[in-house]
């Protein structure tokens, strides 16, 4: 696991961003937009818990959380981040293009709004998403709808 600090100006909110990828150049500018000076602390590797990010957003001070994580660990850092007066944010990306072959900056995709996710297992032919920065969204609310799901009746 890595963290690192960068000062964006030295006030204004502390940011903690926790994704494998690195901000996006076009983010970094939104986040500017947003906020003007900010502070940004990045994490990026294996994260143990939502407890766990929530502890280190607590230890730098942090009043936003972005993570690029599995639904279910947001789901989980946005409840206890809510207890705690800590904002969750959501990057909202879309993917714009998928190639079979490894892409190229600025052939393939333009690295101040795009990055590349790898898309398939080992098994799998790979693939490559090309994903486009759209916007940043606050979380306000996470609901989830589930029914039990009725066995067939066999005739």
């Amino acid at each position: 696991m890595m963290e690192s600090g960068s000062e964006i100006g030295a006030k204004g909110p502390v940011v903690l961003w926790v994704s494998r990828h690195g901000l996006l150049p076009v983010q970094e500018q939104e986040l500017k937009d947003i906020l003007g000076d900010f502070t940004l602390i990045q994490i990026a590797g294996k994260v143990p818990s939502a407890e766990w990010v929530i502890q280190k957003a607590k230890q730098v001070n942090a009043s936003i959380v972005i993570p690029v994580l599995p639904f279910t660990i947001i789901t989980k850092i946005f409840e206890l981040g809510k207890k705690k007066n800590i904002e969750t944010w959501w990057a909202e990306m879309e993917e714009v293009k998928v190639l079979y072959r490894e892409p190229m900056p600025k052939v393939d995709y333009d690295p101040f709004n795009e990055t590349v996710v790898i898309a398939a297992g080992e098994h799998e032919q790979r693939s490559y998403k090309i994903m486009r920065f759209k916007q940043f969204q606050r979380i306000k609310g996470i609901k989830v709808e589930m029914e039990p799901v009725k066995k067939r009746v066999r005739a």
